[in-house]
C-alpha cells in the first residue's frame, strides 16, 4: 500500500489513557522499643469530567459564530497529605495548573495570530486569527481513590471548519467565561501570549490596535481578546476548526 495515499482518521476510534490517583503506602503506624516506626499514609486524587460549565464564545461584528457552552475539562485533583494541592486540567486544547496561589497554562490552547500577506493592497497586513475549538462532551463524572482511573475518549465524527474572510471592517471577538477569577486571569495570558508569540501589537484599552486584551474586573469571570481591521490592517480573518471529544471515566480500581 501506497503510504503516501493513505487517508488516516481517528474520528469514532475510542482511545484510553490511565491516571494513576494516588501514592499507594500503609495507613497504619507502629512502634518499636524506643523509636516509632511510622508508614506514610497514602495520597490519593479525583479525576472528574465537566466538573466546571467554563464558556466560550466566538463573534464577528457580534454575530455568534462558535460558542462551546461549555468548553468542557478533563481535571485531576490531588488529595495529598504531604503536599500542595494541585488541580490539573485539560481545556479547549491545553493544560492548565491551578494551586491556591493562582492558575497558569502549562500547555497553551490552539490559539494563533499572526500578520498575513494583504490581497487588496490596502493595508501592510491581514490579522490572521486562526483557532482549534476543542469541546469535551458527556456529562459530569467524577471518580476518587488511591488506584488507577481510565479515561475513554473518542473524537466524534463530523470535524468542521468555520472560516469568515469577508473583507475590511470585521471585528473579531474571543471571549471566555470562566468559573472564577483565576481562570479568568489564565485565560488572558493565554490570549497574551497568542498575540507576542505571533508579532503582533496589542494593548489593555478597550479599543486598542490591533488587538485588545482588557485587564480583568475585581471578581470578574470573563475575558476578552477583541481583533480590530484599521489602517495597517487590511482585514481580520478567522479560521476556526471545530472538533468535539465524548470522555467516559472507568471507576477506579485499587492496585
Amino acid at each position: 500500500m501506497n503510504g503516501k495515499n493513505q487517508d488516516i482518521r481517528t474520528e469514532g476510534v475510542t482511545l484510553s489513557t490511565s491516571f494513576d490517583l494516588g501514592a499507594m503506602g500503609g495507613s497504619t503506624q507502629g512502634g518499636g522499643i524506643l523509636f516509632p516506626v511510622f508508614s506514610p499514609v497514602p495520597s490519593g486524587g479525583t479525576v472528574a469530567v465537566n466538573e466546571h460549565e467554563d464558556k466560550l464564545t466566538i463573534t464577528s461584528n457580534g454575530e455568534e459564530k462558535v460558542v462551546l457552552d461549555p468548553m468542557g475539562e478533563v481535571a485531576y485533583r490531588s488529595n495529598n497529605n504531604y503536599w500542595i494541592e494541585q488541580r490539573y486540567f485539560y481545556q479547549m486544547g491545553g493544560l492548565f495548573l491551578e494551586q491556591d496561589s493562582g492558575t497558569t497554562a502549562r500547555l497553551s490552547p490552539p490559539i494563533s495570530l499572526y500578520k498575513g500577506k494583504p490581497k487588496n493592497g490596502t493595508g501592510d497586513y491581514r490579522l490572521q486569527v486562526k483557532i482549534v475549538a476543542i469541546q469535551i462532551l458527556g456529562g459530569h463524572q467524577s471518580t476518587a481513590g488511591q488506584g488507577v482511573a481510565r479515561v475513554d475518549t473518542r473524537l466524534r465524527e463530523g470535524v468542521t471548519k468555520i472560516t469568515d474572510t469577508a473583507g475590511a471592517g470585521k471585528v473579531i471577538r474571543v471571549t471566555v467565561d470562566a468559573h472564577d477569577e483565576k481562570t479568568a486571569k489564565a485565560w488572558r495570558q493565554v490570549f497574551i501570549d497568542a498575540a507576542e508569540r505571533g508579532g503582533v501589537e496589542w494593548g489593555t484599552e478597550g479599543d486598542a490596535y490591533p488587538v485588545s486584551i482588557p485587564p480583568i474586573e475585581d471578581e470578574s469571570k470573563r475575558v476578552s481578546m477583541i481583533c480590530y481591521p484599521g489602517a495597517e490592517v487590511e482585514a481580520v480573518d478567522l479560521d476556526v476548526t471545530r472538533a468535539n471529544f465524548t470522555v467516559a471515566l472507568q471507576q477506579a480500581t485499587m492496585v
